[in-house]
């Protein structure tokens, strides 16, 4: 096997120092590759952003640019430097644009939102520095999705959770966005492969969790009126939820005019986004207990949900004793859909169980992170597939010994299985800037909601409560 390095398109193999190679990939971090460059005084130096592109007998292993230099002479008597040389993938091509669009088209695709689209993401954002988009498959319909100020790597881990899928950009500089079950390893791991030593079983608590409390962003309540009697004095009204869009304003059922406090000006009646406040214009006069205000709206509400594994709950009680609660708590403020919520908090619990971690070394290439392999030898007792979380490539006699640690995926059937799971059709995602957190949802083997909102006497000036309004008792 050959290793050659080129730096700028020039071949600069013979200035390598031996075995010093060493190529770091961690599922969704970037790669990362580094070796040292010997180099005489005065002559030839890489500067920082150059390309590199490393190949193991003319199959690309590494493709990226110089991220880190780091200078050093030999010894005090030789005349030359070592530079150690820090590389990074094309990923962080990624990281370096903010992304503000939003995708609400009807039928919309995951190809769309990244390739077709008029604002579409590679085309606009990425395609300047040669991403290009050939390996983007359609993937599922997503009801929409709102980028606000993120930067395109955010939007692919967003995309990538609400799809299930995975994505990376290769060492040719193109995104690749595949369902899991395009992603296999190359080859499996058996009891009469011979293509792997040093197997190594471990198992952790790191992660453990069997009650997963997740709090996600607002979802839009169904229009809704709320009608409310007037005193003579009161000018400010409270919606039961805080508002997303007014759509009508009556007052004894004649329409009036309203807008946004502190923006419009010489309406009747103003609002916040995000606010329960509804308020009567400084110039207007107080409603009567005659007069009726009616408001037709949209609100806002948040999610908080609650998840327990109870098998694993008594399964921890039997083995240690105690409540056998391990909680962890998930926030995303951009989840904005109940049942994709609620998909993400049980898909977390069946994911950070007590996973089998198997190590290992092979001398074959093709392993990466995010791929799915197969592994069956019985003498220790594995037969399922492994998804691949660590591959360290490291430069051993001119040739490349890999390390790869895998993540077992039988605790919730096959890591296939958990993945689809998460794929929500026509899943919503985003955040829009005027929308905030407000109530509580808690989600165990039934789903529930509680309404919080009092009613009062219509007669003493509150709104009159409308259970056909508030009725969602069995809501997701």
């Amino acid at each position: 096997m050959t290793i050659t390095f080129e730096i700028d398109s020039v071949d600069k193999t013979a200035s390598v120092g031996y075995d010093s190679l060493t190529i770091q990939s961690t599922l969704s971090h970037r790669d990362i590759a580094s070796f040292d460059l010997l180099v005489s005084s005065g002559s030839y130096e890489p500067d920082i952003g150059d390309e590199v592109l490393i190949e193991e007998d003319s199959d690309i292993i590494f493709g990226g640019t110089i991220d880190r230099i780091t200078r050093e002479p030999y010894s005090e008597s030789d005349n030359g430097y070592t530079l150690q040389i820090e590389c990074v993938d094309y990923n962080q091509l990624a990281d370096r644009f903010y992304i503000t669009e939003n995708f609400e088209a009807g039928g919309q695709t995951l190809h769309d939102i990244l390739v077709d689209a008029a604002n579409a993401i590679v085309p606009n954002y990425l395609a300047a520095d040669g991403v290009t988009s050939a390996n983007v498959e359609e993937g599922p319909a997503i009801q929409y999705y709102f980028a606000n100020d993120k930067t395109a790597t955010e939007v692919f881990n967003d995309l990538a959770v609400i799809t299930g899928y995975a994505w990376w950009i290769d060492y040719d500089r193109d995104l690749h966005f595949i369902s899991r079950e395009s992603n296999l390893a190359p080859f499996s791991l058996t009891d009469s492969s011979a293509n792997f030593r040093r197997l190594q079983i471990e198992k952790t608590r790191d992660n453990y969790r069997n009650r997963q409390i997740l709090k996600g962003g607002v979802e839009i309540t169904a229009s809704r009126t709320e009608s409310f009697l007037g005193d003579g004095t009161r000018k400010t009204f409270n919606l039961g939820f805080p508002v997303n869009a007014i759509s009508a304003v009556t007052v004894n059922a004649v329409a009036k005019t309203y807008g946004i406090r502190g923006r419009d000006s010489g309406l009747d009646w103003y609002y916040e986004q995000s606010s329960n406040e509804f308020t009567q214009d400084d110039g207007g006069t107080a409603l009567t207990g005659a007069q009726t205000l009616a408001v037709t709206y949209t609100g806002q509400f948040p999610m908080k949900i609650f998840v327990e594994d109870g098998g694993e709950v008594a399964s921890r009680v039997a083995a240690e004793g105690g409540s056998g609660w391990y909680e962890s708590l998930y926030v995303d403020q951009t989840i904005r859909d109940s049942d994709f919520a609620l998909a993400i908090a049980s898909g977390l619990i069946r994911k950070f169980r007590i996973p089998t971690i198997v190590k290992f070394e092979t001398d074959d290439a093709g392993l990466q992170p995010g791929q799915l392999l197969t592994i069956g030898i019985t003498s220790h007792n594995l037969d399922g597939q492994f998804l691949i979380s660590d591959v360290r490539a490291s430069g051993l006699h001119g040739s490349l010994r890999y390390q790869v640690t895998a993540l077992s995926g039988e605790f919730q059937g096959s890591w296939i299985d958990f993945f689809r799971s998460l794929v929500v059709s026509g899943s919503r995602f985003g955040l829009r800037d005027d929308e905030v957190l407000l109530i509580g949802r808690t989600a165990t083997d039934t789903v529930s909601l509680t309404d919080v909102l009092t009613p009062t006497d219509a007669a003493l000036g509150s709104f009159v409560y409308d259970t056909a309004v508030y009725g969602y008792a069995e809501y997701g």
